[in-house]
């Protein structure tokens, strides 16, 4: 998918199905610590209140989790790693001739600082992620469905 943002172009993987396996790894590992760890005060403040509902509950073990997740939310926030972000740069093919092969976290800052020299918002990023999260999910529910009806007709062939 080409993405047209003012006088640049930015290729995109149009699916995270058509990720390469090892950049797919790296994807789901930044998803899974955007959703479950965080780097805003908003995530800050959630983790907290979920620590207070834990305690109120006697969760104890689950509390101290929610401690470390929070702490872990604090150092994302100063050391200002954003894994929406991170998720965004896998999904980046090239950005005009620059092409962004490599994926590891000092190439995913390149493309980022890339992405910020010609003024690509925050706001748009996230845009772009949900709309090729969202692509990819109704192609993931229909290769399941296609999968399910083969081996529907296949046992009524027995």
């Amino acid at each position: 998918m080409v993405y047209k943002y003012g006088k640049h172009e930015i290729e995109l993987f149009d699916s995270i199905h058509n990720l390469p396996v090892l950049r797919f790894q790296r994807f789901n590992k930044y998803q899974m610590q955007a959703s479950e760890i965080g780097n805003t005060f908003q995530d800050y403040d959630q983790r907290t209140v979920k620590i207070s509902q834990f305690i109120q509950k006697k969760m104890f073990e689950e509390a101290l989790q929610e401690l470390e997740n929070r702490r872990q939310t604090v150092f994302n926030a100063y050391n200002d790693f954003t894994p929406l972000g991170k998720s965004f740069a896998i999904l980046v093919k090239r950005i005009d001739k620059v092409e962004y092969q490599d994926f590891s976290p000092d190439n995913l800052d390149r493309c980022l600082e890339h992405l910020d020299r010609i003024g690509l918002g925050f706001a748009n990023s996230i845009e772009k992620l949900k709309e090729v999260k969202k692509k990819s999910k109704r192609n993931w529910w229909f290769t399941i469905r296609n999968l399910f009806q083969k081996m529907g007709i296949r046992k009524r062939q027995r």
